[in-house]
C-alpha cells in the first residue's frame, strides 16, 4: 500500500502538468524515497532507470513524455488549492461518467464494501448519488474538504533525485 503513493505521486504529477518541449534532458535515473513516522514507520524507495526512450521501475513502465511531464511538475510553483478545472473536471465529465460511477459505487455496496441499504434506500440514494455527481459546485466542494490539509500525528517526507548522464542533478 505505502509503495503505491509512489505510483500515486507520479501519475498526479503526469496528469497535471502537460509536457514541453523545453526540458531536454537526458536522465542517468530517478529515484523517489519517502518516509512516514510516527506511530506506525515506514519506508519505501522506487528506482526508475531509462532503457531506450522508455523508463522502468519494478514492473511499472514510463514513456519519455511522462518522465518529461514529472521534471516539469516539479519545477512548476505549488497549487496553493486544489481547483476542479486543474483536473480536468468539468460539467461534461461529470455528466459522462456519473452513471458508470454509479455502477461501480453499486457494486462496491454488493461486495460487502459498505453496508446494503434497503431497496427503499438504493433507489433514493441512487437518485441523490447521481444528483450530486452531475453537482459541478457540490463536487468542488467535496473535493476541497477531501484534499485539505489534515493532521494526522505521523510525519510524512518524500525525497526525489534526478540523476542526469554527466552528473547533474535536478
Amino acid at each position: 500500500m505505502f509503495r503505491s503513493w509512489h505510483i500515486i505521486l507520479l501519475s498526479t504529477l503526469i496528469v497535471l502538468y502537460p509536457p514541453s518541449a523545453s526540458t531536454a534532458f537526458e536522465m542517468e535515473s530517478i529515484f523517489i524515497a519517502s518516509t512516514q513516522t510516527g506511530p506506525r514507520s515506514l519506508s519505501s524507495h522506487l528506482l526508475i532507470l531509462p532503457k531506450g526512450n522508455k523508463f522502468f521501475a519494478d514492473h511499472y513502465q514510463y514513456s519519455r513524455e511522462q518522465i518529461q511531464r514529472l521534471v516539469e511538475a516539479i519545477m512548476y510553483s505549488p497549487i496553493p488549492q486544489l481547483d476542479i478545472k486543474v483536473l480536468g473536471i468539468n460539467q461534461n465529465w461529470l455528466n459522462v461518467n456519473a452513471e458508470p460511477a454509479l455502477k461501480e459505487w453499486k457494486q462496491k455496496r454488493q461486495e460487502g464494501k459498505w453496508p446494503k441499504p434497503s431497496e427503499r434506500e438504493i433507489i433514493i440514494n441512487d437518485a441523490k448519488f447521481l444528483a450530486t455527481f452531475k453537482d459541478l459546485d457540490k463536487v468542488s466542494e467535496l473535493l476541497q474538504k477531501y484534499y485539505k490539509e489534515k493532521w494526522k500525528g505521523d510525519f510524512a517526507e518524500v525525497k526525489l533525485d534526478i540523476s542526469l548522464k554527466g552528473g547533474g542533478k535536478i
